[in-house]
């Protein structure tokens, strides 16, 4: 799939990757970051969670509501 994408991503000034923090993320940002100077890896962000929708599950307070609401 990166093979795919990875011609387009030339048409850009920036381009953020938020790939997951695992093998497969480190390949794919390799891979992009190989041939696109302009690739910034954004995982950082997330650094301690498995991927960005688990950091936003970990971080929003409206999850807790939510929680709440279906404990009840």
């Amino acid at each position: 799939m990166i093979s795919n994408i990875k011609n387009a991503l030339e048409n850009y000034k920036k381009v953020e990757l938020y790939f997951d923090n695992d093998e497969a993320g480190n390949r794919a940002i390799e891979m992009i970051r190989n041939e696109n100077q302009n690739a910034e890896d954004c995982r950082i962000l997330y650094s301690d969670f498995k991927d960005l929708n688990d950091w936003l599950i970990h971080k929003s307070p409206s999850n807790e509501r939510q929680v709440r609401y279906r404990r009840r």
